[in-house]
């Protein structure tokens, strides 16, 4: 399920949020372009970008990742039984979510030897439960 912008930057997802209204996210963005361009550092930061992205090739090509996704893409968009085309109709519909899908729900992953790790559906959420510290 999505997650609002002030969770998502509670568990560092994001570094911060740059303020909703069109004129501000504009200059927001604009001055942080300014600072960086301005910056000392500037040379240093783009020379350490380029160190990391050539070592980051140098594991698995961006040319990998490319092919990697287009196969993932294939089969999931012309093989039987897949969900592509159920999300779409529920996308173009706008049916709401139930639930994160399972492939993006690492949350939801443990080991069954782990007993005191359960799924979230499996947990006691009630209300009464949470105030008695039952989950």
């Amino acid at each position: 399920m999505p997650i609002g912008m002030q969770e998502a930057k509670q568990i560092d997802l994001i570094d911060f949020i740059i303020p909703e209204l069109l004129t501000a996210f504009d200059n927001k963005v604009e001055i942080m372009v300014e600072t960086l361009a301005q910056s000392n550092n500037y040379e240093k930061i783009l020379e350490s970008k380029a160190l990391r992205r050539s070592h980051d090739e140098s594991i698995k090509p961006l040319k990998a990742y490319r092919q990697e996704e287009l196969r993932h893409m294939r089969e999931y968009l012309y093989k039987p039984n897949k969900p592509y085309h159920p999300a779409r109709k529920q996308f173009a519909y706008k049916v709401p979510a139930t639930e994160t899908p399972e492939r993006l729900a690492h949350h939801r992953q443990f080991d069954s030897n782990d007993a005191c790790v359960l799924p979230i559906r499996e947990r006691n959420t009630s209300p009464v439960a949470l105030m008695q510290g039952v989950n």
